[in-house]
């Protein structure tokens, strides 16, 4: 390709990447190696109420002084980018100052890219459990609530049973 025509196809690919992030309805984020934020989606501004400006080039946990500094998410991110670099289901909890209690489900994965990403970094989806509940319009006591939230760490916690694979073994 002529080098006159590749920064238009270099920018119309970042603005392909950009509106596929920007439709995804659960927040993403893409970090490059040092855990700086490269991508954001719109989702991910709008639901954990950070400011694109304030976001890109940032460490992660460096975000909202210091809320997103949460041990669990640490523990996922060094997972996700020393080992086989794919980790689903991944839970964790916090209450952020601005946005109170969330229980997030968390996806990674890394991904390869070029140079000039530093040659790979992290995809992060995030789904915020208690955001869903609050959106679906059902309305939980305290306890009924509780008692959801305990449930799905049960199950976050524990990976899914094949019971084809249970069956064979008795």
């Amino acid at each position: 390709m002529p080098a006159s025509t590749q920064p238009r196809g270099i920018e119309a690919s970042n603005a392909l990447a950009q509106a596929i992030v920007d439709t995804v309805r659960e927040p993403l984020l893409v970090l490059n190696r040092e855990l700086r934020v490269i991508v954001a989606s719109r989702s991910f501004y709008g639901v954990f109420r950070v400011e694109p400006q304030h976001t890109g080039g940032r460490v992660l946990h460096e975000h909202g002084n210091g809320q997103w500094d949460i041990p669990s998410l640490r523990i996922f991110l060094e997972r996700v980018a020393s080992e086989d670099g794919t980790i689903e289901s991944y839970e964790v909890e916090h209450t952020f100052p601005d946005i109170g209690h969330r229980i997030m489900c968390l996806n990674g994965r890394k991904i390869a890219l070029d140079a000039s990403y530093g040659g790979g970094a992290i995809l992060i989806s995030i789904e915020d459990v208690i955001g869903f509940l609050k959106r679906s319009g059902i309305v939980f006591s305290p306890t009924v609530r509780e008692a959801i939230e305990a449930e799905l760490r049960n199950r976050l916690a524990d990976p899914p049973v094949d019971v084809s694979q249970v069956s064979q073994q008795h």
